[in-house]
Order: structure tokens, then sequence, then C-alpha cells
């Protein structure tokens, strides 16, 4: 019985309700407790898990059997962290340091305990791959071992049972591929992909790929690290933003603004301390993300890599689009779940500062806008686009890079390049394979304004570690059928936030501005 959860429960629900004058201190201590109940469970499970790790029965049947048990225990605990976890933002900083540390604690642990069973699971899969390898070249083996016969054409090793597929596309690993297809085909209710995996000990028993909640498919790992390793290459955002993990629903991204400065002494002078250190702190916040398609299964084996391939390439290039559209043209609307774009971000900023982001004047209330020469691509010039380093806060070893739409590279800044002067004949002949741009290597999304407007921003420039990506949870799959049309509906699920980090600062007055990491080129607005 969790009393001290069901006891913080209570008092969140007294505090919500206002039904008494709840204090945070009332609240820390509620957590702590809670939190020393729970990870009391949680060591539990570690140590049987240990003790699968350090002991495994023989048979991988009984290794995936006390696995599933586990897992049910881990699914459990899974919203009873989330819940402590929520509950410290009650907590004042000053109450709860304690509180926060033991709900970082617990999460940890129950990561742990996750990542041993994963371990279990592997040698399971292992154990049983070499059995069925046994199995069906049983008569190979008995013929090396008498010397009856020869050995077969490629050796013992060779799997004699199992049909020639033709190689992925998108895993590294044909093994890989096959299991994912298998595994999709199961959960569509093909018998033959079931018996496949339970011959091959893997389990089907319904779970989410990060936190073991119910309702997903389970997926092995290393499938889910390559669809997750497939969509980082496919998406630029994660390519060149600053990426951090998140164990709970928020992080604080903590940058010092302020702090003690050097000075000069003679001999015997005394040295001036300072306590002047100053952060500036901004919060970023995972938001649920959900991609799905309806589509026909085969139900043959020698289609399942072909499945798998389908499968990956669907959820590593639809993710890719939801965040890189998010990262270069949010605008805080829940279209792009709340998460506001590198653009926009500069807008925003503007606006907080009381200014009009149609009015000229006003954009320079940020320092790191560079306002072009005129309101269309055509009266954009060399200059204003050499000028956007300017806009930078200058900092030793970051590297600067371009981001901008293709329409607006080839339509502009290619346009500037050939016409520069001393340029040759045979560079317009032979074109320039480089996407570069004054020595910098220029990005392309479509995410990116495609055609001219006013006011808009075509082009970035900077250090795009400046923008935080922060992954909350691995991806989660469910998948239905429905009997009358055969085909399949796949839900895929994950969590992410995306923060304008290091975006300088606006403000009406120019002595409180300040540059940031990253620089804007925006047109007039007439």
């Amino acid at each position: 019985m969790k009393t001290k959860l069901l006891s913080l429960r209570g008092l969140l629900q007294r505090r919500a309700n206002k039904r008494e004058d709840v204090s945070a201190a009332e609240v820390s201590a509620a957590v702590t407790d809670a939190t020393t109940e729970v990870t009391a469970t949680i060591e539990e499970v570690l140590a049987a898990v240990d003790a699968m790790l350090a002991s495994p029965p023989e048979n991988p049947d009984e290794i995936m059997n006390a696995v599933v048990t586990l897992r049910e225990q881990i699914a459990a605990l899974v919203p009873d962290v989330e819940e402590i976890a929520e509950a410290v933002d009650e907590v004042a900083p000053s109450d709860g340091a304690a509180a926060t540390e033991g709900a970082e604690r617990a999460a940890k642990k129950l990561r742990d305990a996750i990542e041993k069973i994963k371990q279990v699971e592997a040698r399971a899969a292992k154990r049983n791959e070499l059995r069925s390898l046994a199995h069906s070249n049983r008569d190979a083996l008995a013929s090396l071992r008498t010397g009856a016969a020869p050995l077969p054409l490629g050796g013992v090793g060779t799997n004699l049972t199992q049909p020639t597929f033709r190689r992925s596309r998108r895993f590294s690993s044909d093994a890989v591929a096959l299991r994912m297809g298998r595994i999709l085909q199961a959960a569509h209710g093909n018998d033959s992909a079931k018996r496949w995996l339970e011959q091959n000990g893997i389990s089907t028993r319904a779970a989410s790929l990060s936190d073991f909640a119910t309702g997903g498919i389970l997926v092995p790992e290393e499938v889910e690290s390559e669809i997750v390793k497939y969509r980082d290459e496919r998406g630029l955002a994660r390519q060149i933003c600053r990426v951090v993990d998140m164990s709970t629903n928020e992080r604080k991204i903590r940058k010092q603004v302020d702090g003690p400065v050097g000075q000069y002494i003679g001999e015997g002078d005394s040295i001036t301390t300072s306590d002047n250190i100053r952060y500036d702190e901004k919060s970023l916040n995972a938001k649920w993300a959900a991609i799905g398609t309806e589509w026909y299964t085969p139900v043959d084996e020698d289609a399942a890599i072909s499945l798998a391939d389908e499968f990956a390439e669907w959820c590593a290039y639809t993710m890719a689009g939801v965040e890189d559209t998010a990262v270069f043209s949010g605008t805080g609307l829940s279209a792009t779940g709340g998460i506001i774009g590198m653009p926009y971000a500069f807008r925003k900023a503007v606006e907080d500062a009381g200014g009009t982001w149609t009015t000229d004047a006003h954009k320079a209330y940020h320092p790191g806008l560079r306002v072009a020469t005129g309101s269309t691509w055509s009266s954009i010039t060399a200059s204003d686009v050499q000028s956007m380093g300017a806009n930078l806060a200058h900092r030793q070893g970051i590297r600067r890079e371009f981001v901008c739409s293709p329409q607006f590279f080839y339509e502009r800044l290619q346009v500037l390049a050939l016409s520069a002067s001393g340029v040759q004949p045979a560079a317009i002949v032979d074109g320039e394979p480089r996407m570069m741009f004054n020595g910098f290597v220029v990005h392309l999304t479509d995410n990116m304004p495609q055609e001219t407007a006013v006011s808009s921003i075509p082009l970035l420039f900077g250090d795009f570690q400046s923008y935080v990506l922060g992954n909350r949870k691995g991806l989660t799959i469910e998948s239905d059928k429905n009997i009358k049309t055969q085909l399949i509906t796949t839900v895929a699920t994950w969590r992410y936030g995306g923060l304008a980090f290091d975006w300088g600062t606006a403000s009406s007055s120019s002595s409180s501005r300040q540059r940031g990491g990253i620089a804007a080129l925006v047109t007039k607005n007439s």
C-alpha cells in the first residue's frame, strides 16, 4: 500500500481546492516521504534485476517470463515517479531542494532498472538465438562431431532454414530489420509472425519503448535506436541545435550573465571580492507530439524487411518534419505544440519590449536583427548579409552558419555570389557545388520563408547551439487493425521541447540591449 503517496495526493488536492492553508514546506515533506516509499520499491525491482543478471536461468523462456513480471512492476512505478516529479513543481526552491534531489534520484534508479532489464532481454535473445541455431543445424552438427559427412556449404554457422532476404535500406543489420518487420506483422494479427517471434525469444507483450507504460508495441532497443538515429540524420534541427535530455516535464537551462571581474593589484594591496554572480534561467518544457497513418501490411515473411524499411522511413521522415517545422517556423500556437521557433523568437522579443513588429524602427529593439535595405528579396544586398556578423555576440570557438530556404539560397544568395566582381565565366558555367556563402556553410530547410514578404526573416546566421532541443521521452508505437478495410492504423508518439535560449535581450533602450548567439536578416515593412 502506497500510504505516503496517497497522503501526498490528498495534500495536493487540499492545496488545489484551497480548503486548507497548505504550505510549500508541508508539500516538500510529503514529497520526501513519498519519494522514500517509491524508491524502496524501485530498489526491490533493481535487486531482482541484478540477481537475474548475476545468475540467469538456463531456459530463455523462464528469463522472458521473469522480465514480463519486472516490466509490469516498472509500469506501475512510472506514473508514481512522474506524479512525484510534478509535485516538486508545487514546492518553492528554498523549501524543496531535498525533495527535488530525491525525485531525481528515484527517476535515475527507475531508468537504471529499465536499462538493466534490456540487458537481461538481450541475453535471453542471444541464448534463444543460439538454441534455435543449434536446433536448425542439428544434423550438420552431428556430422561434424562424428566425421560421417562433410560440412555443408558455408559451414555449420550457415542458417539452413531461413529464407534469403534482400538487404535493408534503412537498418544497419538485416537481422534487426527482420525483427522489426515480424514484430509489426505480429502486432497486426499475423500468426506466422507470432510463432517466429516466440521461436526467437522475442516477447510481443504490449509496452512502451521508454517508460514501459502499457499500450504500445514492445520494440527491441536496437530497433528504436535505428529509427531515432535515422530521424536525427533527416532533421536539420537535430543536427545543428543543442540537444539535452529531460528527466522531468520541465528543465531549467542556465547561463551565467554576470560575475566577478579581474583586477590589477600591487604588492600588499587587498583583493576586492564580489558575489554578484547572476544567471539567466529559462524553462524548457516538453511537449507531446504524435504522427499517425493507415497502411496495408504484407503477411509473408519475405516482405518483413521491406515492411521494416517502410516503417522506419515513415517514422523518421515525419518526426523530423514535425520538429523542423516547430523549430524554424513555430509561432507558439497549438499547431506546433506551443513551441516558439527561431524567427518568431525575434518578433516576440521585440513585441515583449513594447515594439510593433511592422514598425521598422522598432526592429532595432533587438540587437540580433539586421534590417535589410528594402522590403523584398531582390532589394537585399551583399552588404546586408555580410553585416549580420556584427549583430552577434562574439565568442571564441563557436561555429557560424547560415539557415534559409532553398528558394532564398538560389534566388538571392547565389545571385549575389555570381554577380560579385571577379567571378570567372567558368564559375558560372560549371557552378559551385558547395552550399556556402561568404565562407560559411548554408543549411537549407523548407520551413524558412519560400517567397518574399515584408517584415519577414528569410535568413538566420550564427551558432545554432543557441537553440535548445529537449528529449523527454523515447518513441512509443501503437497499432490497431480495421477488420473491414484490412488497413492498419499506426500511431507513434514522443515528447520533446524547443527553446530559444541564447537569443540576446531586446529593449527600447539601447543601453539595455544585448546580442545573442543568433542574428537574423529581416526585410523592411515598407
